[in-house]
């Protein structure tokens, strides 16, 4: 059943650099680098056909600059689901994000707008569970969420600026699969 409305967070960058950001797990410290909001680790995308690439994610160790809610997030799934794969994440192409979690699954659409605009649309469902653990978890995860997804579309709009004055894109790193796959796809689907 779904857990809330879907809710939309506008976002001042191309829906092509969003999709990008959610795949660039090599930059994930350094596109937040205060507060983190990292439930789990950086996953690894791996492609599994020409429209899918997925990857799975341990809870992520504890840091100085955490957020509260991060630390209370990871403290209690290892608590409630010690054994369980913590998190796994399956990108459909073009723009939708499925993330499956103890606590339910996330479903995050990249919507483009106009030029240099988008949108993040997610919705969250989940079994019936009323014991106070789960609720606990889903306020947290739900809280950690949207607090990293307002601090992800605040470094796209600075990285949509930024990218008025360059010429050339940047090289792909060769463990970033999963953004070389997004490329390739781009590519071949969106030619010019």
């Amino acid at each position: 059943r779904r857990l809330i409305e879907p809710r939309s967070t506008v976002c001042a960058a191309d829906w092509k650099l969003a999709v990008e950001h959610l795949l660039d797990t090599g930059h994930a410290g350094v596109a937040r680098p205060g507060f983190r909001w990292n439930v789990f680790a950086p996953p690894l995308f791996e492609p599994v056909t020409d429209a899918a690439v997925r990857a799975s994610a341990r809870v992520e160790d504890d840091g100085a600059n955490d957020a509260w809610s991060a630390r209370a997030s990871r403290a209690l799934l290892r608590r409630v689901a010690p054994t369980v794969a913590p998190a796994g994440f399956v990108l459909l192409w073009p723009a939708t994000l499925l993330q499956y979690a103890p606590d339910g699954l996330a479903v995050l659409q990249v919507l483009p707008m106009a030029t240099g605009l988008c949108t993040y649309r997610e919705s969250r469902y989940a079994l019936p569970d009323a014991s106070r653990d789960m609720r606990l978890l889903r306020y947290l995860h739900r809280r950690v969420r949207r607090q990293a997804l307002h601090a992800d579309a605040r470094v796209l709009a600075k990285v949509q600026q930024g990218m008025a004055n360059v010429l050339e894109p940047g090289p792909i790193a060769a463990n970033e699969s999963g953004l070389r796959w997004f490329a390739a796809g781009y590519r071949e689907h969106l030619p010019g």
